[in-house]
């Protein structure tokens, strides 16, 4: 299969997945070989068509537990609640309670939100600019979020902080 039709049936995957089930997991990786890895990470796109809401990305961990942590904030927005700036969500991740934080606009590029962007673009042509909220977990031992002193450095290493402006290096 060419790269046309990859993309093309990535596509009807990707419409056919927000039809039935309101959004739909994306998820990022590097390939083995990547002589600049990149933490891997899990985004939902859809949320602003069906729910009215921003996206969610979520970093780290491996991509099952992504999708379900993803899955359980659909769920509970679908219910009611809202996505807001340091909330606390246990349902993400039983017995561990997680943290939204919004993403900053200088976070929101093609480099972490690509699809989502050309599906708002080209799907949702009424919605408002793309807005994003990332969900952040805990470490197993101390349960510490990465900003909270003494959180572990793989827990800190492993979620980018997405709600801080982009620095630029020269």
């Amino acid at each position: 299969m060419d790269k046309k039709a990859r993309e093309a049936e990535l596509d009807r995957k990707l419409l056919e997945s927000i039809d039935k089930y309101g959004w739909f997991g994306m998820s990022v990786a590097s390939k083995i070989d990547d002589p600049n890895p990149i933490q891997p990470f899990s985004y939902s796109i859809g949320f602003e068509k069906t729910l009215n809401c921003p996206n969610v990305i979520v970093f780290g961990l491996k991509s099952s537990h992504r999708h379900h942590m993803i899955w359980q904030v659909f769920e509970a927005l679908k219910s009611g609640r809202k996505l807001e700036q340091g909330a606390k969500w246990p349902e993400p991740l039983d017995g561990y309670e997680c943290e939204t934080r919004a993403v900053h606009e200088s976070r929101i590029v093609s480099d972490h939100f690509g699809y989502g962007l050309w599906y708002q673009r080209t799907h949702v042509p009424e919605a408002a600019p793309y807005r994003a909220f990332q969900l952040f977990w805990p470490g197993v031992g101390h349960r510490l979020l990465p900003w909270e002193p003494g959180c572990d450095e793989a827990v800190i290493n492993a979620q980018p902080r997405l709600d801080l402006p982009r620095t630029i290096s020269l």
